[in-house]
This record gives C-alpha cells, structure tokens and sequence, in this order.
C-alpha cells in the first residue's frame, strides 16, 4: 500500500513540474462570439407592432402559385373562423417514397390538384370528382418518379412531373393537348404568362415553351447543386422579365422574349451547424410586390432585390420553408426551424417570432419519428394560416404572431394552401382534397 501511495506521489509530482515547464497561456482580449447557432443570441425583435392588413379580395380563381405569374397573393377574402366543407378523393397518398408537393389550383369553376405519383384530378366546387389523368411515360411504370405542379392559363392546364416532362390538357375532360420533355425532373409548378410556360429544371435550366403548341422558344442555363429537396418552386414572371430559382441558391433573371440573361444572384448564406445547411433551395416561388423581389433559402436565408438589376436590398438571417407572404409593411414565413415570422418589409428586421411543432418525438428524448412540415402562411379572412402535416390548420395574428384559431385536417397537410372563392383548399397527405369555408 506504502509503494503504491508513493507511486500516485511521484506521478503528480511530474505533472505539477510539466505543467510548470509549459508556457504561460496568452488570454487574448477582445468579446467572446459563439460558435454554436444555438448560443448566438437572437437578432433583436422590433416587437409586435400594429398591422394594416389590405382589404380582402374575393378573387374566384387561383389559377397558379400565388394566384398570379408575379406570386403575390396578398389578403384573400375567407371566413375567420372557417369549417372543414367537403372532402374530394384527388389520387395516391404520400408514402415512404413518393409525396405530394403541388398545391391546387382553381379556375373556371374547378378544382385541379396533383397526386403523388404524378395523376392529375379535377373536382367540382362541390366537391364531385370530374375527371383523373395519368401522366405516366408508357415506358415507365407508375410510381417512378413523384413531385409535380399545375397552372392555368388561356383555357388549357399546365401540368409539371418529375419525369421531366411538362403537359397541357384540356380542363373540362383531361385529354391532353401536346408534352415536352425538358429533360430533368420538372417538380416544381409551371409559370404561364403571355402565350408562354415557363419551368425550372431541376438540373438548374429554366425552360420557356409556347403555350399553344409545346414548341420551346428557348431555354437558359444557371449553376447546378448535386444537393436539394424533392419540391422546387416555380418561376416568377413580370412584364419584361422571367425569375428562374435554382437548387445552387442562384435567382437567374431573363428577358421573357429571346431568353438573354439580364443579371444573376445568389441568395448566399445558411443556418450554420445544421446538417440541412448543405441543401440551398429556394424554398418557395419568388414574390415580386411593391417594386421588390423576396425570395428565402431553406438553410437559413430570405432575401430582398432589386427586379431591375438583382442587387439585393436587405439580407434576414431567417430561412423559408416554402413560399412567403408578403402585405402591407411585412413579410410573413414559416423558417426552415419550424417558425412563422414576420420581418418588416423595408429592412428585413424581425417583429416577432411564434414556435410552431417541430421533431416527432418517439418515447425516448434521444429520438424521434420525423419533423412537422408546415405548409404557408397564407393570408386571408385577417389571419396568416399555417397547414401542419400534424393535423392542425392554425390561424395566427399577423399582428403578433399568436395562434388564435386551429382547425383540424383530416390526415395533416402535404402542400401549400389555396385560397378562392371565399374557400381555402389543402391536400392531405392521404390523396384527399380538403374545402374549408
């Protein structure tokens, strides 16, 4: 025992006499920043202000993303507190491998939704099933590839698949018009503007193609990311220009007529420390409004620009997990961390912020069975709505962000809400079109 003690004596005593022999540590001055996103604090809150919400639009179609080419939706006409109507089967459910990524369109009376294995359905206001069109390639078996969007515009259908392919048909029957291959999965929705369909590859080539005939007219190049999400969103076009939004973060602007690129920029910046910070989509369709592109990453970035030349006019630490809504003095999301905000328009500061559910837990608190998807905000009846995978339709306050209404969806949501006629429109992830009113 003596030999032992003596033995623990004589191993301190050498590494009292190491540590003596190291230099002395040089404490650099200066503050101390943390590395850890989850130490940094905060960008300081504006804190809740009053809203001026624009007067309610009783629109009676929504014939694309964001009710019109330049995505600005603004505030749709909808009951505060509204009620699920009827509920219309559109096709397969989301599963393991294949999900529903388009949000329904309405025009002329119908209801057009998509389902997850690329079927396209048309419903009555009614809620009556018209017709179901299989867009499947004769040499593909059904089920090979999943995302997709729709569009209208002068009487035909515009239909995206991830086969790579874009579709017209006819809205009363289905029956298509003609196709065109653009050569990479087309998951995200089709823009129509001027006799034109534009689409966003997802090998990062933007495609312009006749409306009538299918005939491309041209089509432009940007910079390709290996990395990305199932959903990509769909261009945004004004009177002169075309808005491609690329996987790379990269907004590539072209002259509608003849395709000549008029500038490029990159949405630049992630939410450090994440793991999804590698993917860099664009979230959601870019928003012109007011003289201004917004457009928002899903790794942690929302950005203002110039239309004119691209050059960004603020930059938010926030990222957008789909597409934004922007009215009055604010820009309203859902982050890629399971938040809605609402930024102040001109500067991008923040004005509040309202947790919404995020991870699944699974019984233990080192596990869990998957993340909440939130689908929004729309803006209609006063409230920012928000559609959860979880179940839940939740109204908040665009003034301060507080949830004060909650409806339930059969299923959860799997895409984006759609607002018209004094209705909002969400898919379940069932395959099941859900009227609330």
């Amino acid at each position: 025992m003596r030999a032992i003690a003596a033995g623990r004596r004589a191993a301190l005593l050498a590494v009292l006499a190491l540590a003596a022999c190291a230099e002395r540590e040089t404490l650099l001055a200066g503050q101390r920043e943390p590395i850890r996103p989850e130490d940094a604090p905060a960008a300081t809150q504006l804190g809740p202000r009053a809203f001026a919400a624009p007067p309610p639009v009783a629109r009676a179609d929504c014939p694309m993303i964001g009710c019109g080419p330049e995505h600005d939706a603004g505030h749709a006409a909808l009951s505060p507190a509204p009620r699920l109507a009827w509920r219309a089967p559109i096709g397969a459910a989301n599963d393991r491998r294949h999900v529903i990524t388009a949000a329904p369109v309405v025009a002329g009376g119908r209801i057009f939704a998509q389902d997850s294995i690329s079927a396209v359905s048309a419903v009555s206001a009614t809620g009556q099933p018209l017709w179901r069109t299989e867009l499947t390639p004769p040499a593909d078996a059904p089920g090979q590839a999943s995302g997709g969007g729709v569009a209208f515009a002068d009487g035909r259908l515009f239909v995206t698949t991830g086969y790579g392919r874009l579709h017209a048909l006819d809205p009363a029957t289905g029956r298509e018009l003609w196709r065109q291959d653009v050569e990479a999965a087309a998951t995200g929705a089709p823009t129509p503007r001027g006799g034109i369909v534009y689409v966003a590859a997802r090998d990062a080539v933007g495609w312009a193609v006749d409306a009538t005939t299918g005939r491309v007219l041209w089509t432009l190049a940007g910079v390709s990311d290996v990395s990305g999400r199932t959903h990509a969103p769909a261009p945004l076009v004004t009177q002169d220009l075309v808005v491609f939004p690329y996987r790379s973060t990269q907004l590539v602007a072209a002259f509608r007529e003849g395709g000549t690129q008029r500038w490029a920029r990159t949405l630049a910046g992630a939410r450090t420390g994440t793991a999804y910070a590698a993917l860099t989509d664009i979230a959601g369709a870019p928003v012109l409004s007011g003289g201004t592109i917004f457009a928002g990453n899903v790794s942690g970035r929302l950005g203002a620009f110039d239309p004119a030349t691209g050059e960004p006019l603020w930059t938010a630490r926030e990222g957008a997990a789909g597409p934004l809504s922007v009215a009055g003095d604010s820009v309203f999301a859902v982050t890629d961390d399971s938040r809605a905000v609402r930024l102040d328009r001109a500067t991008g500061r923040p004005i509040w912020s309202t947790e919404l559910p995020g991870p699944i837990p699974a019984g233990r608190p080192d596990r869990r069975v998957g993340e909440v998807a939130h689908f929004g905000p729309v803006l209609a009846g006063g409230r920012l709505w928000v559609a959860g995978s979880d179940g839940l339709l939740r109204g908040l306050d665009p003034a301060t962000g507080a949830i004060s209404a909650q409806v339930a969806i059969p299923s959860g949501a799997a895409a984006q809400p759609t607002v018209a006629g004094r209705t909002l429109y969400v898919v379940g992830r069932d395959g099941v079109l859900n009227a609330f009113r």
